[in-house]
């Protein structure tokens, strides 16, 4: 929380890639690409909460070693090499929105 605002964080991450095969669970300096960022995000003293949005079974585990709430996976048409960051983000804020949870902010963190 900062200044008594709450903080959402979204970490996205697709399992395809046409550059560089599975970055995403690819090791940089003895962890997967994905890992850094939630780590970055868990350290932080003004996130409340770490939506990891993918579309990957492989993904969501290593969230899950990290302790993130699991998620249910993006849905196929966000997972795309067309789909667009901030449509991932409209779409995870639409479903906390619909649970009643709100943010007043939200960060995008990306592998």
């Amino acid at each position: 929380m900062y200044k008594k605002k709450t903080i959402l964080c979204v970490i996205t991450a697709r399992k395809g890639s046409k550059g560089l095969i599975n970055k995403n669970i690819l090791k940089i300096g003895n962890k997967p690409l994905v890992s850094w960022p939630i780590i970055a995000a868990k350290k932080s003293k003004l996130i409340d909460s770490i939506y990891l949005s993918t579309d990957s079974k492989q993904i969501m585990n290593i969230g899950k070693k990290y302790k993130l709430v699991t998620r249910p996976l993006r849905e196929k048409k966000l997972s795309t090499s067309k789909s667009s960051s901030i449509d991932v983000v409209i779409s995870v804020i639409n479903k906390l929105y619909n649970k009643k949870e709100k943010y007043d902010y939200v960060i995008l963190l990306e592998p």
